[in-house]
């Protein structure tokens, strides 16, 4: 394995925090915006960008190869697991 193809990897692995704190983010906020009338648009707006922001930047990472797959894969659960101990802990 190049040093390159670690850079890579390690690239690609901030952007999958960066791309899981912000998709789960999103998350939460959608569900904010269903719990009140009149913001269901909103919501569905939201998730489908969600949606299609998380799947276009894992299959750009799946074109680049297994590692970055991989690496985008790990990121996006460890941002997962920070927003969410993030907000339990705002949480009362």
């Amino acid at each position: 394995m190049t040093w390159s193809a670690l850079g890579l990897g390690a690239a690609c692995l901030a952007l999958g925090v960066g791309a899981g704190a912000l998709y789960f983010y999103a998350l939460w906020r959608s569900i904010c915006h269903y719990a009140v009338e009149g913001r269901r648009l909103a919501a569905v707006a939201l998730t489908l960008c969600r949606f299609a922001g998380l799947a276009a930047l894992l299959a750009a990472a799946g074109f680049l190869g297994p590692l970055p797959l991989l690496a985008m894969t790990a990121g996006v659960a460890a941002g997962r697991l920070a927003v969410v101990r993030r907000l339990r802990e705002a949480a009362p």
